[in-house]
C-alpha cells in the first residue's frame, strides 16, 4: 500500500530522515519526501518537540485518565 495524500508518515521514516546527513534537498530526494517535510522535522528536533510514539489527538481524557467515549 502506497502513501496517500493526507496520510501521516511512519515513525521509522521520521527517524531515518532525522538521522540522515546532507542538505534538506538531498535528504528529501533520498527518502522521497518533500523538502518542507525534512525542514519541519529538523526544526522540531532542534526545538526539542520531537516525540516518538506519542499520538496527539483532540479527545479529552476523563477523570480516570481514559478517553471519554
Amino acid at each position: 500500500m502506497g502513501w496517500r495524500r493526507g496520510q501521516a508518515y511512519g515513525q521509522d521514516l521520521r527517524d531515518r530522515v532525522l538521522a540522515a546527513e546532507g542538505s534538506i534537498r538531498e535528504v528529501a530526494r533520498r527518502f522521497a519526501v518533500s523538502d518542507s517535510y525534512v525542514a519541519r522535522a529538523r526544526s522540531r528536533q532542534q526545538l526539542g518537540q520531537v516525540s516518538a510514539g506519542v499520538q496527539c489527538n483532540h479527545v479529552p481524557l476523563d477523570s480516570r485518565g481514559s478517553k471519554g467515549y
